[in-house]
């Protein structure tokens, strides 16, 4: 079969070739949050720190209430702060048991 004239309008190969570039244009000009949904609708990530309570009560009230809390909106993420005595950090930093319910750091 012979090559059609120019004047009949877009082959049936090239028509698909130029829809199949306009839908690749078109995925990812979108965006990645329609390629991985789950991402975007993924939970808030938390942070649990295990600190000594300071001997000047006024840091552990400016780092949990001004800089944890500044942190964690900017990173998306809950803070949590427990405060112990010193004397019982390494028992409190060492897990019983493997959990996850342990402090991050």
């Amino acid at each position: 079969m012979g090559r059609r004239e120019k004047n009949q309008g877009l082959s049936r190969r090239d028509f698909i070739a130029l829809t199949g570039r306009s839908a690749l244009a078109l995925g990812a000009a979108s965006g990645p949050f329609f390629l991985f949904p789950e991402r975007a609708a993924a939970q808030q990530k938390t942070l649990k720190i295990l600190q000594w309570s300071h001997f000047v009560p006024a840091y552990d009230t400016w780092f949990d209430g001004t800089f944890c809390k500044e942190w964690g909106q900017k990173h998306d993420t809950n803070v949590t702060v427990d405060h112990i005595n010193l004397v019982d950090l390494p028992a409190k930093a060492r897990p019983r048991r493997p959990t996850r319910s342990r402090p991050s750091i």
